[in-house]
């Protein structure tokens, strides 16, 4: 929204104003106008009348992007990208919401680093008081439910002798089939059907 002050000369003062033929006012101030073309109307203390129009221009348009949802291992570091789409009117306010796990709360592209899924919303205001929201979700990977080691050492020192699939508690995973084989690529063993502990 928008305001207008209008100036007349000529004729008798004072002057009343009138915008689109509503009812006349000493004061030539009109205020919370939204962007359009209005008729105003000049009308002096003879009653003498002078007829105009304006065109009231909004600002811009313009809009924020935070991109879309990510997937990030615990405590990655990670700098989410605002863009900005047009010309809003500088100086720039950012509020950041929740600020926990953000470097900055008021910045425009804060750091990251979480322990938890999180949605965050980003409010930009503009000098005129415009604002633009925006939300992003970061999504923390679920620890690895399944692991399997890549080598071992049978050798009898009783250091990684045994070598299996390891499996986080309450996993429930069927290895179908299981094969080791030595370092000429030669199969020393092969289960089917085992639980990861086996």
């Amino acid at each position: 929204d928008g305001a207008v002050s209008l100036a007349a000369e000529g004729g008798t003062a004072p002057y009343q104003y009138a915008l689109q033929a509503g009812t006349p006012q000493s004061d030539s101030l009109f205020a919370l106008l939204p962007a359009g073309n209005y008729t105003v109307q000049v009308i002096d203390q003879l009653g003498c009348t002078d007829t105009d129009t304006l065109s009231l221009t909004g600002p811009a348009p313009w809009s924020i992007d935070v991109g879309t949802g990510l997937i990030l291992a615990p405590d990655d570091a990670y700098a989410i990208p605002l863009t900005i789409n047009g010309q809003p009117l500088q100086p720039l306010q950012y509020a950041w919401y929740p600020p926990e796990g953000l470097s900055c709360a008021d910045c425009a592209q804060p750091v990251a680093t979480l322990q938890q899924t999180t949605t965050y919303q980003v409010t930009v205001s503009d000098a005129n008081g415009c604002t633009q929201t925006d939300t992003l979700e970061l999504r923390i990977r679920d620890s690895i439910a399944v692991y399997i080691p890549n080598v071992f050492t049978p050798n009898g020192d009783a250091l990684n002798e045994v070598f299996t699939v390891f499996a986080r508690p309450g996993t429930q995973v069927i290895v179908d089939v299981f094969r080791v084989f030595n370092r000429w690529g030669e199969l020393v063993y092969e289960g089917k059907n085992m639980t990861p502990g086996d």
